[in-house]
């Protein structure tokens, strides 16, 4: 028995849990050098800025590939709401019963609301990993 007492062996155990416990925190005292260096901070800084440029050169023909297969159908809708804009004017004119001034704000908010719901559509199936009929996206 030793001194205070516990078996030897027990005492021998306490040594070396203390003795790892100790060299762990010694050990872990490298992120205290790294976080108060300026050049360890500017190397890491760099390293990231490096690492999501090359992420986002490698996302940026997929979002160009995006707008342009959804250009001709954006602008046949946007066609196709212009001309209804167009002629519901000439019927409001033609009738003189009501005034044309909430004809644009509703063309403006249908066409936010398409195009959102487009966007959605769009961030959903990528998000799921499912086509839904967009494989050449």
């Amino acid at each position: 028995m030793g001194r205070n007492g516990l078996p030897v062996s027990s005492l021998s155990s306490l040594a070396t849990v203390w003795v790892v416990a100790t060299e762990l925190t010694e050990s872990s005292s490298w992120w205290n050098d790294v976080n108060k260096s300026p050049i360890w901070q500017d190397r890491i800084f760099h390293v990231l800025d490096a690492l999501y440029g090359i992420v986002a050169a490698a996302a940026l023909p997929e979002i160009v590939q995006h707008i342009l297969l959804d250009m001709p159908s954006l602008a046949f809708f946007k066609t196709y709401a212009l001309l209804v804009l167009f002629w519901a004017e000439i019927y409001y004119q033609a009738r003189a019963v009501l005034s044309t001034d909430g004809l644009r704000p509703s063309f403006y908010s249908i066409n936010a609301v398409v195009y959102a719901i487009q966007v959605k559509i769009i961030a959903q199936a990528k998000l799921s990993g499912h086509s839904c009929g967009l494989d050449i996206l």
